[in-house]
């Protein structure tokens, strides 16, 4: 399970508000990348501990547990969602579409906020454009740190519901089962019926 050391570190070395981010979706063969990030204060985590127990790393969790607990993080927490579509992961590849998404959310809210923390994203500084230097990248950040799993889990709900929306408009692609990732069944309907708008061609090109 994860713990909460981290958050009160930085909180007790004066950072007013942190913030945590992971992502779901870098693997998948179609679909974005969607980035999540949940504010924290130190009144807000002192009044929401009971929550710490319950949060681990999304993909340790059962769906319906995700589900319970993005809703309840939602409902805490000051939090949201950022994505790259598809088409933009190809055009800059899956690491720096990784990095923008990150980019762009602390670009919105540059300087309401201390520091961040991130789950690792490999050569992250090489790509991250922002003057901003109040950051880390933990390796397995979403199993070890309450903020990066609480990310972790309303970034994996988001994007499993919006690939099972999708499924209703592509259906011969069955997202809704494998979320977009390359499983049999996945890759044996590309070869069926081609690529559709949402596949990541970068990703597949082998199939062409």
């Amino acid at each position: 399970m994860v713990n909460i050391e981290l958050e009160k570190m930085l909180f007790d070395n004066g950072c007013k508000t942190i913030i945590g981010f992971d992502e779901a979706g870098r693997g998948p063969l179609a679909g974005p990348i969607v980035c999540g990030y949940v504010f924290l204060t130190p009144e807000e985590l002192n009044n929401n501990l009971d929550l710490v127990p319950h949060i681990n790393d999304s993909k340790k969790l059962t769906h319906n547990k995700r589900k319970e607990l993005s809703d309840e993080i939602k409902k805490r927490f000051k939090s949201g969602i950022s994505m790259i579509d598809n088409v933009q992961i190809d055009k800059l590849g899956i690491q720096t579409a990784n990095v923008k998404i990150v980019e762009r959310v602390i670009y919105n809210h540059v300087p309401d906020i201390d520091y961040a923390i991130i789950d690792y994203i490999g050569g992250f500084s090489k790509y991250f454009d922002l003057d901003f230097k109040n950051y880390e990248t933990i390796v397995d950040g979403d199993a070890k740190h309450f903020l990066i799993a609480a990310a972790s889990i309303i970034a994996k709900v988001y994007r499993d519901e919006y690939m099972e929306d999708l499924a209703k408009k592509y259906p011969e692609y069955s997202f809704d089962i494998h979320k977009g990732y390359g499983t049999k069944n996945h890759i044996e309907s590309i070869k069926k019926f081609g690529m559709c708008d949402i596949h990541r061609k970068s990703f597949i090109h082998f199939l062409e």
